[in-house]
């Protein structure tokens, strides 16, 4: 069964761009450093960090929303974010 946090960074994943998701795969996924996943995407190291940091935005987003919608709710809007 799949944890509630998991649920959450799925939705966030599904929600980045393509682009966002092949660095996160690559970077965080993978563990490929900067330089590596830039490599293979043929696309510069700070254009990877870029698109990690925009990915992570959008992670921090979404879980602080969900957060403040149980807050506000309770469990009447659980997964709903």
């Amino acid at each position: 069964m799949r944890t509630a946090e998991e649920l959450k960074l799925r939705a966030a994943f599904k929600r980045m761009t393509p682009r966002c998701r092949e660095v996160v795969t690559l970077t965080i996924v993978q563990g490929l450093k900067n330089t590596e996943a830039a490599a293979k995407l043929g696309i510069s190291a700070p254009r990877v960090k870029q698109h990690v940091d925009k990915a992570m935005r959008m992670i921090l987003y979404r879980l602080r929303a969900e957060e403040q919608l149980q807050m506000e709710f309770g469990n009447d809007c659980k997964g709903k974010a």
